[in-house]
């Protein structure tokens, strides 16, 4: 099995890819196209969650392994 914060860094990425998939309608799609505004809605929203969940937990414990080279505090 792999270490715990690993499995996690693997779900993350995971979690990209609808995101990436939704960013590429919005950049085929027109804004006139009906389904422009509730595609910004819905990928403001898994952004918005999806961020808030790697900051405080997934960047916070590989930050303490080591794995950034730097404190996230003089980042954010």
């Amino acid at each position: 099995a792999l270490p715990a914060h690993l499995g996690r860094l693997q779900r993350a990425a995971v979690e990209h890819e609808p995101l990436l998939a939704l960013m590429g309608m919005l950049e085929q799609s027109s804004r006139e196209d009906p389904l422009f505004v509730p595609r910004i809605e819905v990928l403001r929203r898994h952004v918005a969650r999806h961020f808030a969940e790697e900051e405080g937990q997934l960047f916070r414990e590989l930050e303490a392994r080591g794995y950034f080279g730097y404190s996230l505090e003089y980042v954010s």
